[in-house]
């Protein structure tokens, strides 16, 4: 059984159109269980939200050009910022 736990539907819309709009975030990302230690910092290009493992998940590409995906319950901030110099363009 999964410990994800599900986010606010204002929040979950809120990445929704960061998806549509191809518009990059600053991400505060928790990395391990627990939540005791300060969130990392990622800019991101947001992709798309994918339902895998019990969990909900933000996949982006980071400034260079990596792709991850992020547990939605761990993002603990996301604010709209330029896209990154050097980054390319949403596709």
């Amino acid at each position: 059984m999964s410990d994800y736990q599900p986010i606010a539907c204002a929040r979950h819309e809120a990445l929704e159109l960061a998806i549509l709009r191809g518009r990059w975030l600053r991400l505060g990302v928790q990395t391990g269980p627990g939540g005791a230690e300060r969130p990392t910092e990622l800019l991101a290009l947001p992709l798309d939200i994918a339902i895998a493992d019990g969990a909900e998940w933000l996949l982006v590409r980071d400034a260079n050009g990596n792709e991850r995906r992020l547990r939605l319950d761990r993002i603990r901030s996301e604010t709209p910022v330029e896209r990154p110099h050097g980054a390319a363009a949403p596709p």
